[in-house]
C-alpha cells in the first residue's frame, strides 16, 4: 500500500516550461526592456503595400538586412505584438551585442504561458518531484 504524502513547493525561482519552439529572428524584436514577439504574418499586415514589397526582397537577401527592416518598422511590431515579456538589463545586453554584430542573432525560446503567469505543468512537475522524492526515500545501500 502506498502512502499519501503531502508537501507544499515555494519555488526560489520563477518556473518556466519551454514550448520547444524557437522564434525566427524576424519574429521578435527587443525595444527598451520590452521584447515584442509577433507573427510574420501580422507583421506583414500591418505594412502598406510598398513596404510589404520591400519587405519580400529584403528577406531574400539576408537575416540581418531582415531584422534592420523590422527595427525600422518597430511601430508595426508593437502594434501586431502577441506577447510582450519584459527583458532584463543582462539580457538586453546580450540582445544588443549580437546585434551589433550583424551576422547573428540572438536565440529565443518560447515559454508556456497562462496569461502573463509562468505556466506549472501538472504531470510533468509531479513526475519530476515523485522520482526525487522515491529516490530520497530509497534505500541506496539496498536499490533492489
Amino acid at each position: 500500500m502506498l502512502a499519501e504524502v503531502r508537501f507544499q513547493l515555494t519555488p526560489l525561482t520563477p518556473v518556466h516550461i519551454g514550448t520547444g519552439e524557437s522564434l525566427e529572428p524576424f519574429e521578435y524584436i527587443v525595444a527598451g526592456d520590452t521584447l515584442y514577439r509577433f507573427t510574420l504574418d501580422d507583421f506583414l499586415l500591418a505594412l502598406d503595400r510598398d513596404d510589404q514589397a520591400r519587405f519580400v526582397k529584403v528577406v531574400e537577401r539576408s537575416v540581418p538586412a531582415t531584422r534592420r527592416f523590422v527595427s525600422e518598422h518597430l511601430d508595426a511590431a508593437v502594434r501586431m505584438a502577441r506577447f510582450t515579456p519584459d527583458v532584463s538589463p543582462a539580457a538586453r545586453a546580450l540582445y544588443d551585442g549580437r546585434m551589433e554584430g550583424g551576422a547573428a542573432h540572438p536565440e529565443v525560446f518560447a515559454c508556456i504561458r497562462t496569461s502573463e503567469q509562468p505556466y506549472v505543468p501538472g504531470s510533468s512537475l509531479k513526475g519530476a518531484l515523485r522520482t526525487a522524492l522515491l529516490y530520497h526515500a530509497m534505500d541506496k545501500d539496498n536499490p533492489a
